[in-house]
């Protein structure tokens, strides 16, 4: 087996600290975002979901390898594994939630389906965007008839 060099090993993390960003960015711009502006008193309660969801898309980047992936050559097989980052990303999240949650709390189901299909949506989009437009870059010469 080869050993990965250093090199290789700083992209792969940095390629996995951006993704993690990206998923938290998503979680928050669904979440939090909206109540923020509704929320006089402190914000520390909604600090505790994001920094689960942030977690748990840690955990789930690192096992579908997205990583790993080279954004210019970005194909079907990588948007599924997006897609299986993301869906175990909000498994993770909701089985983590639903064993702290409080049991007192009365959330709409229909609220909080719709919450879990914004963030899942947001969150595939927010992955899947810029790996596109760096392919999309990377093919640009050919739209044009160059080399």
């Amino acid at each position: 087996m080869l050993a990965i060099s250093t090199r290789t090993r700083l992209k792969h993390g940095c390629r996995l600290l951006a993704d993690v960003f990206l998923s938290g960015a998503a979680f928050f711009t669904v979440t939090i975002l909206p109540l923020l502006q509704s929320i006089k008193s402190s914000t520390e309660p909604l600090l505790a979901p994001l920094f689960i969801y942030v977690a748990t898309a840690s955990v789930a980047l690192y096992a579908t390898r997205t990583y790993r992936m080279i954004w210019r050559y970005m194909g079907f097989g990588d948007l599924l594994r997006l897609v299986a980052a993301a869906s175990l990303t909000m498994l993770g999240f909701l089985s983590v939630e639903l064993l702290v949650m409080n049991p007192n709390l009365s959330v709409p189901g229909t609220l909080l389906v719709w919450t879990i299909l914004l963030v899942w949506t947001l969150n595939m989009g927010f992955l899947a965007a810029p790996r596109l437009v760096v392919r999309a870059l990377d093919e640009m010469p050919a739209w044009f008839g160059q080399k």
